[in-house]
């Protein structure tokens, strides 16, 4: 092809003459991505930064040809944030949220994992030393506790009053004992290395109104940082042997509360031993907690959860958590809660990363990364009931690691009314049937459990003494009620015997497995589950081909002897029997599809939609409904490459004798037939109008050609040069621009400011 440089501007297409087979290059077809979206490899971290302080988002990913990238800000487009990484250049509270990537080829597109963003504190470096103020660590002549309320709350008033400052607790001996205290705006509570803050001990604390009040508090205060490398003790043991004495006694006091606040940082600082919670950012919004340490010790101290946040852009990362009950248990009780993110933390004894159990006001978009936990109770946990529940959506567990943790995955609806795994409370052992019959709660609240779109990605549990439980309520209303869309992608639950753990599924549907799972088996009531994914495959034209699934959960009331299934091609429900391109069709409604004598326009995507009716929750007689809620899961696509060889087309297409040889011209339209079969065009039909062209876009030479997917062990090389005459034939760079279900096309842009461009293409044959 030659383009000469003059004001018409002329392009012209020179007629091929032979069959090129010297091998320059190769570009490959990888056919078991053809029609897959773009893959994120890497995903975008959390960031934490100082006002003032860039902070960039990265994200790689790879897809077919050109890959785009848009970034979003709390769910909206950001101008400009067009590229892999996006850098808020100069953040201020303005910019706190979530960052997302939509990552965009021409198969589609894929939405990154959550990232936020949030910002530190801006505390001024003024000292304010509780010493100054009349603090004394330690005890009195009488041995009683020196209580130090009042000095360190006045080193608190006097920071606030400066306009912000840090107020120290210097290192000392013995610990500095005070009564309640109160933080307040721009102050820092820097408890530093070898000091050691303690609230007043159980029989010295003062009573409130009906309980104990909590010790450290703030209230709609905006900028407060608690660090230092310190300790904050709560001595707990003696309000732990009263509770268990007496579990009505007034409600203990949680360590730190901090409710309706903006801004917070809370790092490098040991709590240990609260009488109850230990950090509880109650409805605070931009959250930081990096590098801390909680734990609790005693036998059993219910209810020592280590942070229980709700509100928004809440970023807990790199501590260490090991209490008496849950690890991190979010509450979106009195607060819709989103935007949480838990990443590289290490969870000790305790009840699990927890949601709930009140879940009132309703949780969106929470990720947990690369955590690890061992010797904890529950791992992933999710618990509500009928009558403190409401919608929770959109969570991830991402690259989870669990060693002994009894139960590791604990998804139900049933909090308070049945219980954990094993502990199944007053009621003995588990029957869903007892329990849908007669629900010991109101199934018509407006208070109803719901929980959707979970997705736990890469979870190895080794030594998993109990089963896993994902437990819905029974409703009417199906896509509500139930849990669904749960993906469970390379999850492993090794029992610690030599085998692998069980799962029971109740009232779920759409649970879906893929990647490579170790799940021993399945307990269903009324349930559907896809626990085989169709397989991409690629296989020569006039063979055979095969997708299949595997489907659980055909219990209930009225069972179901198999659910419905439908086979979809490109979109198109498929029929059985001899296709118009004679391939044949078995089981197109039946859980295998069989495809036989396969012709090259069998390729595509193909998908299974699996049906079934389950059982719903009358509202009227207060019993299960036998299969009376139509339910739908469709399952993730597979790949079908159908490969042909040069003398099987040829044959195809009729051609014998001479005129079924690589370099023949049965058309006499100058294009050998081997480049006929590389371009997907036809030898009996004249195509010299179908051949490549050069064309001139946005101000640059473009050179596209299309590759059908049935052609095998064949190159394609774009070169060009400046000089027909003595030419320096230079390979050119050549990108995939776009694919269907048969066909791929490629790109190669080249510069327009040359005053003579020639281009040709080689095809390589075998």
């Amino acid at each position: 092809m030659r383009w000469t440089k003059n004001p018409v501007k002329r392009f012209q297409l020179a007629q091929p003459t032979a069959l090129l087979l010297a091998l320059i290059s190769a570009i490959a077809l990888d056919c078991s991505s053809v029609f897959a979206a773009p893959v994120i490899g890497t995903q975008p971290d959390s960031l934490s930064t100082n006002v003032g302080s860039a902070a960039t988002f990265s994200v790689a990913a790879t897809g077919t040809g050109t890959v785009t990238y848009q970034w979003q800000f709390n769910g909206t487009a950001i101008p400009g944030g067009t590229n892999a990484t996006y850098t808020v250049t100069s953040p201020t509270v303005a910019d706190v949220g979530a960052y997302k990537a939509v990552v965009s080829d021409v198969t589609g597109s894929t939405i990154s994992l959550l990232a936020i963003l949030t910002i530190k504190p801006s505390i001024p470096a003024t000292i304010f030393d509780i010493t100054t103020y009349g603090a004394v660590a330690g005890t009195n002549s009488a041995g009683t506790p020196i209580d130090n309320a009042s000095a360190v709350q006045a080193a608190i008033n006097a920071a606030n009053a400066a306009g912000g400052g840090v107020v120290r607790v210097p290192a000392a001996t013995l610990p500095f004992v005070c009564g309640r205290l109160t933080l307040l705006s721009n102050v820092k509570l820097q408890v530093e290395s070898g000091a050691i803050l303690q609230p007043l001990p159980y029989g010295l604390y003062p009573l409130g109104s009906g309980r104990y009040d909590d010790w450290l508090t703030a209230s709609g205060a905006h900028d407060i940082e608690i660090g230092g490398l310190g300790t904050i003790d709560g001595n707990g043991q003696a309000w732990w042997d009263a509770f268990n004495a007496n579990q009505n006694m007034p409600h203990r006091p949680y360590l730190i509360k901090l409710s309706n606040c903006t801004t917070l940082y809370v790092h490098d600082v040991t709590l240990h031993n609260s009488p109850m919670f230990h950090l509880v950012p109650s409805a605070c919004t931009n959250v930081t907690i990096d590098q801390v340490t909680i734990t609790a010790s005693g036998t059993n101290p219910k209810n020592t959860d280590a942070i229980d946040p709700s509100g928004s852009n809440i970023l807990i990362e790199n501590s260490t958590l090991a209490v008496g009950d849950d690890n991190v248990a979010v509450k979106p009780q009195n607060i819709f809660c989103h935007n949480i993110v838990i990443v590289h933390c290490t969870i000790g004894t305790g009840h699990g990363i927890s949601v709930g159990g009140q879940t009132n006001d309703g949780l969106d978009d929470m990720l947990v990364a690369h955590c690890s936990m061992t010797g904890t109770d529950n791992g992933l946990r999710l618990k509500a009931d009928a009558s403190q529940g409401g919608m929770v959506r959109n969570i991830y567990y991402l690259d989870i690691r669990m060693t002994n943790v009894v139960y590791p995955i604990v998804f139900y609806s049933y909090y308070r009314e049945i219980g954990n795994p094993g502990n199944t409370g007053t009621t003995g052992t588990i029957s869903p049937t007892t329990y849908n019959a007669t629900p010991p709660d109101s199934l018509t609240s407006s208070t109803i459990s719901y929980w959707k779109n979970i997705t736990i990605d890469g979870l190895t549990a080794i030594g998993a003494s109990g089963s896993s439980i994902i437990w819905g309520l029974p409703l009417a209303n199906p896509t509500n009620a139930f849990i669904s869309g749960v993906r469970l992608n390379n999850v492993s639950i090794n029992n610690g015997s030599g085998g692998f753990s069980h799962i029971s599924l109740y009232n779920v549907y759409d649970v879906q497995l893929s990647g490579t799972n170790h799940i021993a088996s399945f307990t269903t009531y009324n349930a559907l589950a896809l626990i085989l994914q169709p397989q991409n495959q690629t296989m020569g034209a006039g063979g055979g081909a095969s997708f299949t699934v595997q489907t659980v959960g055909t219990s209930g009331v009225a069972p179901v002897s198999n659910p419905a299934f439908q086979w979809y091609r490109e979109g198109i429900a498929l029929t059985n029997g001899t296709q118009s391109d004679g391939t044949v069709i078995i089981g197109a409604t039946t859980a295998t599809l069989n495809l036989y004598v396969v012709k090259p326009g069998a390729a595509g995507q193909y998908t299974l939609m699996v049906s079934n009716s389950l059982d719903a929750y009358n509202t009227i007689t207060k019993v299960l409904v036998g299969r009376s809620a139509p339910l739908l899961t469709l399952s993730q696509p597979a790949a079908l490459v159908v490969t042909q060889s040069f003398t099987s087309w040829a044959a195809a297409a009729g051609l014998s004798g001479p005129d079924a040889a690589a370099t023949a011209d049965p058309d006499a339209d100058g294009i050998v037939n081997y480049v006929e079969y590389a371009l997907g065009l036809s030898p009996t039909t004249s195509d010299a109008g179908a051949l490549p062209k050069l064309t001139q876009e946005n101000g640059q030479m473009v050179f596209r050609f299309t590759q059908p997917n049935y052609v095998i062990s064949t190159s394609y090389v774009v070169q060009s040069s400046t000089n027909l005459l003595n030419p320096n034939w230079t390979p050119a760079t050549t990108t995939i621009e776009s694919v269907t279900a048969t066909t791929q096309t490629l790109k190669t842009t080249l510069p327009s400011d040359l005053p003579a461009l020639f281009v040709r293409l080689l095809i390589t044959s075998p």
